[in-house]
């Protein structure tokens, strides 16, 4: 795939209301996601900056299969932010470290920290903020370091 064809792409994904997109063939992986949020901007430079909200990652099969599945811990709510900020605790492409805070989960107002497992890079984020999972949904996923 040529850089423009990539942009290109990635400026049609930003203008829809898609919130994800995946191509996967035998021996490439391409991942396309964005987060919902009121400013739909996108940065697009002919270095191919992008905005915090998108992250595009491009890898191969094999690669893809070895990312760290990070699943729900029980039923409950999934809290990506700090209450009063709103930041959030991790963002796709953010190196984290063994340990650190990833996501909480609440669950009849009992709150359980997840933390990651493994040094690494977030991949993918695969649920909204405050959404309600099952156990063993997967919530995230890490490529480790």
């Amino acid at each position: 795939m040529q850089v423009k064809d990539l942009i290109q792409l990635i400026e049609a994904v930003s203008r829809s209301e898609i919130r994800q997109f995946v191509y996967k063939n035998a021996d490439k992986y391409l991942s396309i996601s964005k987060e919902l949020s009121k400013s739909k901007e996108l940065s697009i430079s002919k270095e191919l900056s992008i905005s915090k909200a998108v992250h595009v990652e491009q890898m191969t099969a094999e690669q893809y299969n070895k990312l760290i599945d990070i699943p729900a811990p029980l039923v409950g709510t999934v809290m990506f932010n700090y209450g009063k900020t709103g930041e959030r605790f991790v963002n796709p492409g953010d190196r984290v470290t063994k340990g650190q805070l990833l996501f909480v989960m609440e669950s009849m107002k009992l709150f359980t920290d997840v933390t990651s497992p493994v040094n690494g890079k977030i991949f993918q984020i695969c649920v909204e903020n405050n959404r309600f999972v099952e156990f063993g949904a997967v919530i995230l996923k890490i490529e480790e370091e």
